[in-house]
């Protein structure tokens, strides 16, 4: 018969976050939990979150960087640029293109341990 694992708990969790501070390997991790690292990878996945301010301005979008633009939400008497301005201008600017880390995609799959953030 195959051994029956308790699902992963609040404890396990700040464990998991603890290591991913830490910088440790996600197969250590796994093994200090006595669980499959395939388990810790999709816990992790699960429930990373998008945090604003780690991005430039808060903003997400690859030009925000260099954007003039303003109004695009249709307020003219708005006085921020876009980029900025707590509307969000994911919803209306036709140029918004979302910036992907790369490193989001490969272990630990959060920027937590990032020295890019």
């Amino acid at each position: 018969m195959s051994k029956v694992v308790p699902r992963i708990n609040d404890a396990d969790r700040e464990k998991i976050a603890l290591g991913i501070v830490r910088k440790q390997p996600l197969k250590k991790i796994a093994a200090l939990l006595g669980r499959h690292l395939t388990s810790i990878t999709n816990e992790i996945k699960k429930h990373r979150v998008f945090v604003r301010g780690s991005y430039y301005a808060g903003n997400d979008c690859r030009y925000a960087q260099g954007c003039d633009k303003r109004h695009v939400c249709g307020d003219p008497d708005c006085k921020m640029y876009c980029y900025t301005c707590p509307k969000s201008c994911h919803d209306f600017c036709p140029e918004y293109v979302p910036h992907k880390c790369r490193n989001y995609e490969k272990p630990p799959y959060v920027c937590n341990a990032c020295d890019n953030r």
